[in-house]
C-alpha cells in the first residue's frame, strides 16, 4: 500500500511588491522641488531685488517710476502743472510725468506722505495686483503664482513702482467681466485714460461684436481724459502731442518696441513708424477676422494685446507682465509656458539699440501669445497642482 503524498510545506509564491519607499520619495522629492523653486524661491527673489533696490536709494532704485507720479501729485495739490516743458533736456532723465492726467489725480493721496512710504505702500499694491491678475482668472495652482513672480520684468516693474501690474489686473478684469457691458466698457476706458498704449482693446470689443461695450468705452474712455485734464485746468493739454513726440524721439531707441528693432537695423524714424504701423494694422486686421470664427473671443483678445505691443512707440521690460493675462486664462496650472516669461529677465534695463535683444524679446513674447491661442485640447489639463484635480472652471475658457 502506497505511502498519501504528505502535503507541501513551501511558502506560496508571493508577487513582487512595488518599490513603494522609492515612490515614496520620489514624489517627497517632487514636492520639495516645487516648493523651493515655486515659494522659496520667488520670496527669497523678491526679497533680495527690493533690499538690492532700497539700498541704491529710495527714489532712484525703489520707486524710481513711480516717483513721476508722485511729484506730479504734489504738484497738483499745490496748484502747479503736473507736465513738464516739451524740451529734451527735460526728458533724457526719464523721471518726469507723461501720462494722462488720471493716474496723478487719483495717486495724489499717497503724495501727501513721505515717498518712501509712498513708494513701499506703491510696492505692496503692485505684488497684491500681480496675485490678484491670476486670482480673478480662476487660477489655484500655487505653483503659478511662484512661476509669475519668477518671470521677468514683473519685479522690476514692482522695483520701479511702475503701473504695469495694475495694467495687468486691468486687462485681467476686462476678460472675466467680457460678458457684462458697462464693466468691460468702464474697465476698458480706464486702461486707455491711464495708458493710451492698450487702446486696442476697443477693437477687440468690436472684433467680437460687442458694439455697445466698445461705444461706451469710447465715450467713458474720453470722459476719463477730459475730466480730469479740467480739474487741473487743462494744463499741458496743449503742448501734450508735441510732449509725446519728443518723449519718443529721446527715448525710443532704448525700448523694445517694433519701431526700436526698425531704428536698432538702420531703418529712419519714418520706416520704423511704418513697420510698427504695419505690423499692428495686421494684427487688428486679424482680430477682426478671428473674432467670427472658432474660439474667436480669446483669439481676437490675443491678436489686440499682440497690437497693443506692436504699436506703442516705447516698450520697456515691465510692459511684459501684461503677457501674463492671456497664459492664465488658457493655462491654469503650470505647464512650460509660465516658465518662458522667466526670459525677460534680459530686459529689465533697457536695450541701448541692440537689435539681437530687442529682437530676442518681441520674438519671445511673440511666442507666448501664440502658445496661449495654440495649445493642445488637454494642455489645461497637464502638470496639476493636486492629484485629481480636473481643468480650470468655465469662467476662465472663451466663451
Amino acid at each position: 500500500m502506497s505511502a498519501s503524498p504528505r502535503p507541501s510545506t513551501a511558502a506560496p509564491a508571493v508577487s513582487p511588491r512595488p518599490p513603494v519607499a522609492a515612490a515614496t520619495l520620489a514624489a517627497a522629492a517632487r514636492r520639495v522641488g516645487s516648493l523651493l523653486v515655486f515659494a522659496v524661491g520667488p520670496v527669497a527673489l523678491t526679497v533680495a531685488v527690493l533690499q538690492k533696490a532700497t539700498s541704491l536709494g529710495v527714489g532712484f532704485g525703489l520707486g524710481f517710476d513711480y516717483g513721476a507720479v508722485w511729484r506730479a501729485g504734489r504738484r497738483i495739490l499745490d496748484g502747479a502743472s503736473p507736465y513738464p516743458a516739451p524740451v529734451p533736456e527735460h526728458l533724457i532723465a526719464e523721471d518726469q510725468y507723461v501720462y494722462p492726467p488720471i493716474t496723478a489725480i487719483v495717486g495724489s493721496p499717497l503724495s501727501l506722505l513721505p515717498f518712501d512710504v509712498a513708494a513701499a505702500a506703491v510696492s505692496l499694491l503692485l505684488i497684491g495686483a500681480v496675485a490678484l491678475t491670476l486670482w480673478v482668472l480662476g487660477v489655484r495652482d500655487w505653483r503659478c503664482y511662484g512661476a509669475a513672480f519668477l518671470a521677468g520684468g514683473v519685479l522690476h516693474g514692482i522695483r520701479l513702482g511702475a503701473m504695469s501690474a495694475l495694467l495687468a489686473l486691468g486687462v485681467a478684469l476686462a476678460w472675466r467681466y467680457r460678458h457684462r457691458t458697462r464693466v468691460v466698457a468702464l474697465t476698458v476706458a480706464l486702461l486707455v485714460a491711464a495708458k493710451l498704449f492698450l487702446w486696442p482693446l476697443g477693437v477687440w470689443l468690436l472684433a467680437t461684436r460687442r458694439y455697445a461695450a466698445a461705444a461706451l468705452a469710447a465715450l467713458g474712455g474720453l470722459v476719463a481724459v477730459v475730466v480730469p485734464w479740467a480739474l487741473i485746468g487743462f494744463d499741458g493739454l496743449r503742448d501734450y502731442p508735441e510732449l509725446l513726440r519728443v518723449l519718443t524721439e529721446v527715448l525710443q531707441w532704448k525700448g523694445y518696441s517694433v519701431a526700436a528693432l526698425g531704428l536698432s537695423l538702420g531703418l529712419g524714424a519714418g520706416a520704423a513708424k511704418a513697420l510698427s504701423y504695419a505690423l499692428g494694422a495686421a494684427l487688428l486686421a486679424g482680430a477682426l477676422v478671428l473674432g467670427r470664427g472658432r474660439d474667436g473671443d480669446f483669439r481676437a483678445f490675443v491678436a489686440t494685446v499682440g497690437a497693443a505691443f506692436a504699436l506703442t512707440p516705447m516698450l520697456w521690460g515691465h510692459y511684459f507682465v501684461v503677457l501674463l493675462v492671456p497664459i492664465a486664462i488658457r493655462r491654469p496650472r503650470l505647464t512650460p509656458l509660465w516658465v518662458l516669461p522667466m526670459v525677460f529677465w534680459l530686459a529689465i534695463l533697457q536695450s541701448f539699440g541692440d537689435p539681437l535683444e530687442i529682437g530676442s524679446m518681441l520674438a519671445a513674447a511673440a511666442v507666448v501669445l501664440a502658445g496661449a491661442v495654440f495649445r493642445p485640447e488637454t494642455a489645461a489639463s497637464t502638470c496639476a497642482g493636486r492629484r485629481g484635480h480636473h481643468p480650470a472652471p468655465a469662467a476662465n475658457r472663451a466663451r
